[in-house]
């Protein structure tokens, strides 16, 4: 069987963007979704064989070159960028892997650019979870916990026999205050958790 042919489909089936070139930065491999990227990015035409640099700016040129001739030297490297395609930002990771021959010297390197939107989106909403979370504890820290304490302590005394029936009355009423309290304060709470 022919080997190249599971290679190419194998490169075909991923949904990511993955190429390959050497020292020369000509472009070795790729697959599709590489060739789709190129040509809605910088409407090229590229094709194996070419240098990765056709139909690309001087500023394009000047911002990945540095990092490809780091990478066909040997280095593994992973980058996130954001990519605008159709008018949408595109959050990616490409990563360059050394590409060595026999010998184990660099000789080129691979590409694989994917697509990190939901990864970047979760880290927003962890962010955005944990800054709630620490608002929580402040505001329960600060002020609701200690009322709580202090209603259950009131409500424990009442039981006691230790108490007449007019400090049993008082206690009622500083219950009463303390549980309006815990009432505005579980409001405030309520409002913070929605404001968010």
């Amino acid at each position: 069987m022919n080997k190249e042919r599971f290679y190419e489909a194998l490169l075909e089936s991923l949904p990511d963007m993955v190429w390959g070139f050497d020292k020369d930065y000509v472009l070795q491999v790729a697959n599709s979704a590489f060739f789709d990227m190129r040509s809605t990015l910088y409407n090229s035409n590229l094709e194996i064989g070419d240098s990765l640099f056709k139909d690309v700016s001087e500023e394009t040129i000047t911002k990945w070159k540095p990092y490809y001739e780091r990478a066909v030297k040997g280095e593994r490297i992973i980058i996130d960028d954001t990519r605008i395609i159709n008018n949408m930002p595109l959050k990616v990771r490409l990563s360059l892997n050394p590409v060595r021959d026999a010998e184990g010297n660099p000789c080129g390197c691979v590409g694989i650019t994917y697509n990190i939107n939901r990864e970047a989106e979760l880290e927003n909403e962890i962010k955005t979870l944990e800054e709630n979370f620490k608002q929580i504890q402040e505001f329960n820290g600060k002020n609701l916990q200690n009322k709580l304490a202090s209603f259950f302590t009131l409500a424990g005394q009442l039981e006691s026999n230790l108490f007449s029936q007019d400090d049993k009355s008082a206690m009622l009423f500083m219950i009463n205050q303390e549980l309006a309290i815990i009432s505005q304060q579980l409001a405030e709470l309520n409002k913070l958790l929605e404001e968010k």
